[in-house]
């Protein structure tokens, strides 16, 4: 899913502005203003080599790595460089 069709999963919305961005999940890939999802996300937040997940595939991935998550946790994952 492109970002520029993508809508909130949460309100529906397809407009994103500076203060209220539009993220799609990279594992799920549902969109999520900033604003809606839970938590917040900080405003520029992410970069776009970066991979970002929502809360619901953040809480799956913690689970399937054995990892503990704190109430506002927010992932983003880069790749390494020189890793394959």
């Amino acid at each position: 899913k492109e970002v520029l069709a993508a809508t909130c999963s949460v309100c529906g919305g397809d407009e994103a502005s500076d203060a209220n961005d539009l993220a799609l999940c990279d594992k799920c890939n549902r969109g999520f203003h900033q604003l809606c999802h839970s938590p917040r996300l900080p405003r520029g937040f992410g970069r776009p080599e970066e991979s970002w997940f929502c809360h619901d595939c953040l809480k799956a991935l913690a689970a399937e790595r054995g990892l503990r998550l704190r109430a506002g946790d927010i992932a983003w994952a880069s790749a390494s460089a020189g890793t394959d």
